[in-house]
């Protein structure tokens, strides 16, 4: 009995063994697909949102960068001190604009210095090669002090435009071109340090302002009351080259809205990009936001002098259109908004 149950046993355990065994189709391990793992959400930044920002002034508005009090003296004949430039009229709005700075020298007696420096990239070579043809201009004559000479100018500085109206100092015997050249050479040995910065190009700004002609055209006054007629605006005398240079660089426009008899009851200027003049008037003394109808932004600023007027400052949020006159606040304001409407077309 000992042995048969050594016997089975054995033969179990054979069996067992022989079960264990990996058969020749069983030998080659079968991959078993995993159940993919859960993906993680993708943490990701919100974009940044590009906030447009206020062009800044050439040489951080700094005009003695441009030239000293004593050059501009002893360029011309006669003592004269900087005056700074308010930055409060669009003369100074579009030349900021452009990332370039005013400059004045003068005293009571009308001798002195009005000048713009200006990147050329900003304004464009064509249009400081169009302002500049037949500079200088000169147009010297008798007065009652003597004879003083006068010229306009327009060259470059490196990255610099430098142009404006030079008067030297009756009977001083200096003929303006000297003075010029003696101004240039001033700014030549400091525009090196100073890079010319081009303010950037915002999305939705005006490319193609159109012309007071055009306006009285598109634009409907009737909705403020009144049927009014849109002609061109004066503009400043002794401009020179750069003024006029940045109107056509900026797409500035100035216009008279007029009744049929002529009296002009309003002026708007129009200012592609201009949208940081709002933020700039807001600190004006008395300056107060109001709603108008189809403006993203308004300011109603009044005039500093105390009088009735008032200034309407409107923006789509990229552009800006002024108004003031005899009109009302509301008429003014809703004339600006007529007047960004028929821009934007």
């Amino acid at each position: 009995m000992k042995s048969l149950v050594a016997g089975v046993a054995a033969a179990l355990l054979v069996g067992t063994l022989a079960g264990c065994a990996p058969s020749a189709e069983s030998s080659v391990p079968t991959a078993t697909a995993a159940a993919p793992a859960p993906r993680p959400t993708p943490i990701t930044a919100a974009p940044a949102v590009s906030v447009p920002a206020m062009p800044r002034a050439a040489f951080k508005a700094d005009c003695t960068v441009v030239a000293t009090d004593a050059e501009v003296s002893d360029a011309i004949g006669g003592p004269v001190v900087a005056e700074p430039y308010s930055g409060d009229v669009m003369p100074d709005w579009m030349v900021q604009s452009l990332g370039g700075i005013r400059c004045a020298w003068t005293p009571a007696d009308g001798i002195g210095a009005w000048v713009t420096v200006i990147p050329v990239a900003a304004a464009g070579q064509d249009i400081v090669d169009d302002a500049g043809d037949g500079e200088p201009a000169c147009y010297g004559g008798e007065f009652d002090a003597g004879y003083q000479d006068a010229c306009s100018f327009s060259t470059t500085v490196g990255e610099w435009w430098y142009a404006g109206v030079v008067y030297t100092a009756p009977d001083s015997g200096i003929d303006a071109t000297d003075a010029i050249d003696e101004l240039v050479a001033d700014l030549g040995t400091r525009a090196a340090a100073h890079a010319a910065e081009v303010p950037a190009n915002l999305d939705g700004a005006w490319t193609d302002t159109p012309d007071c002609d055009a306006l009285d055209e598109s634009v409907d006054t009737t909705p403020i009351g009144l049927d009014l007629e849109a002609v061109v605006g004066n503009q400043p005398e002794e401009a020179g080259p750069g003024f006029w240079g940045a109107v056509a660089a900026t797409g500035e426009q100035t216009c008279y809205w007029e009744e049929s008899d002529g009296v002009a009851l309003a002026t708007t200027e129009i200012l592609p990009g201009g949208w940081w003049v709002i933020d700039r008037q807001s600190q004006d003394t008395g300056a107060a936001p109001v709603a108008i109808d189809g403006a993203l932004r308004a300011l109603r600023v009044p005039d500093a002098d105390g009088s009735a007027s008032e200034t309407l400052y409107v923006t789509d949020g990229v552009n800006l259109v002024t108004a003031r006159g005899t009109l009302d606040a509301e008429q003014l304001g809703a004339l600006a908004v007529l007047v960004m409407n028929g821009v934007a077309g």
